[in-house]
């Protein structure tokens, strides 16, 4: 406050400065300074006064909406707990708490998918679907206690894979991606399974559930290619393979 109320004087001083220099001309007056010029000065000073005040709040206001909204995303997040989860074909659910202090919002499941070992560009692929659960129909888990229970989150079956692979643009199931890399004379690929989730102020967080090495086959689709996989267990965050396979 020290500093704002310098920085008005000296602006102040100034401003005056250059109007009895007649550089600026901002209120019209001739010395000596008459009682009705005298007040437009004050006037002209005080609103000066009560602008910087007005930035110097809006400044002060922003700062601290600032360190709310930080402090609001360091104590408030979602820890999510898996319980179990299941694959399907090219469809993946699973059983989830939510063991933290806030809401975990657009849950979603990103599946990638590329050469191994990865010794050129243009070999990665990757496909995103939401995950929902019922009751209430919802892709956000709030926080619960220890005691709850876990809640079912589903995805939708694994959309097409759409992008640039080995030069070309490809759309294609899971499957159909596999036997692309096949046709490329690619003999392994890696794939990884990631879930990711929104927090406050639209920051986002993922857990890998899954990651490893498979031998490129026809009709392969996501269930076979989890079973058949080597995990890379360094990379797998939750050490929990998928109940059915």
């Amino acid at each position: 406050m020290e500093v704002l109320g310098v920085t008005t004087l000296l602006v102040a001083v100034i401003w005056l400065a250059l109007e009895f220099e007649g550089v600026v001309n901002i209120i019209s007056f001739d010395p000596p300074v008459e009682s009705s010029n005298f007040a437009q000065i004050v006037g002209g000073i005080g609103s000066l006064v009560l602008t910087f005040g007005l930035v110097f709040l809006y400044k002060q206001q922003t700062a601290i909406q600032h360190r709310q909204e930080r402090w609001m995303s360091a104590s408030h997040r979602p820890e999510l707990e898996f319980t179990s989860w299941v694959a399907d074909n090219n469809q993946l659910s699973f059983e989830l708490s939510n063991l933290g202090n806030g809401v975990a919002k657009n849950l979603a499941v990103t599946i990638t998918v590329n050469k191994y070992p990865s010794s050129i560009s243009g070999s990665e692929i990757s496909a995103i679907t939401p995950l929902y659960r019922k009751n209430p129909f919802a892709r956000s888990l709030e926080e619960q206690t220890s005691n709850s229970e876990a809640i079912e989150f589903k995805s939708d079956p694994i959309p097409d894979f759409q992008d640039e692979l080995f030069g070309e643009e490809i759309q294609g199931k899971f499957h159909e991606v596999i036997q692309h890399f096949g046709e490329n004379n690619v003999e392994s690929v890696r794939f990884k399974i990631t879930i990711e989730y929104e927090l406050i102020r639209e920051e986002s967080e993922e857990i890998c559930v899954w990651s490893g090495t498979v031998d490129v086959k026809d009709d392969l689709y996501l269930d076979a290619a989890i079973k058949n996989s080597t995990p890379d267990w360094g990379e797998i965050e939750i050490e929990l393979p998928p109940e059915n396979v």
